[in-house]
């Protein structure tokens, strides 16, 4: 099996402030992490990324914070969106 993209979006909010989720199948997990999925989720304002989730290689699941990058605690068992969002700033996307 290829991998399948099964989300790309991006979104410009009236601030300028941008949301952007990628999400792809994968054949096998990616190195670090144990699910086949591949990720990035986004968001940022004025250059600068506020929060973010992602797989890379090699790194696993981990979160991007206000410029710090921590490892995800638990692995998710809900959609990343469900994940992503509780993290966003108050008066971000609804």
């Amino acid at each position: 099996m290829d991998a399948v993209l099964l989300e790309r979006s991006k979104t410009v909010l009236p601030d300028g402030s941008i949301v952007e989720i990628v999400l792809w199948q994968v054949p096998e997990p990616v190195a670090g992490s144990e699910h086949c999925y591949k990720y990035r989720l986004f968001y940022g304002r004025d250059g600068r990324r506020i929060v973010g989730f992602d797989n890379e290689r090699g790194k696993g699941d981990h979160c991007h914070l206000d410029g710090r990058n921590s490892a995800m605690l638990s692995r998710p068992s809900r959609p990343c969106s469900m994940i992503f969002e509780p993290k966003l700033p108050k008066g971000g996307p609804e």
